[in-house]
């Protein structure tokens, strides 16, 4: 992978965009070492990384956030109304979107949310991680896999 990924680097690829949301977080300063240029934003939506060439978009969201109480009640368990809405609208626009969740834990509250996401758009793909470095390793990941260099 990493001769493969040092080829994807050198092809000139255009920025990757990031939400201005996401400016100084662990998530740009890790893209960056792995080489992407990054053009900030705000024209798209919140939490969102936009790679080029029309690869994969991820909308990051912290996990306890996507609910309307935490923690969450299995049995009055409701999407948060605005990341229900910023969902929708990019699951409309994007063929290749992800979802990327930010938890440091992964236990009984945060898989219930996980698996009421699943529920509610099962379309979705979504990517469970601790932080913001495993976060951008997860997309330059997904991108290595679903990029396809050209062929010189």
């Amino acid at each position: 992978y990493t001769i493969k990924f040092e080829v994807i680097m050198s092809s000139g690829l255009g920025p990757v965009i990031v939400h201005c949301s996401l400016a100084d977080s662990d998530i740009c300063h890790r893209l960056q070492q792995k080489g992407f240029r990054i053009r900030y934003g705000s024209g798209t939506a919140e939490g969102s990384v936009i790679f080029p060439n029309g690869g994969p978009v991820f909308l990051v969201q912290q996990l306890h956030k996507a609910v309307a109480v935490w923690p969450p009640d299995p049995d009055t368990l409701t999407l948060n109304p605005d990341v229900s809405t910023k969902l929708s609208k990019a699951m409309g626009v994007h063929s290749n979107l992800y979802l990327v969740t930010i938890s440091p834990l992964l236990g009984l509250n945060e898989l219930t949310v996980i698996s009421l996401l699943q529920d509610r758009l099962d379309d979705l793909r979504i990517l469970p991680v601790k932080g913001g470095r495993e976060c951008a390793d997860a997309m330059c990941n997904v991108f290595k896999v679903v990029h396809e260099p050209e062929t010189r």
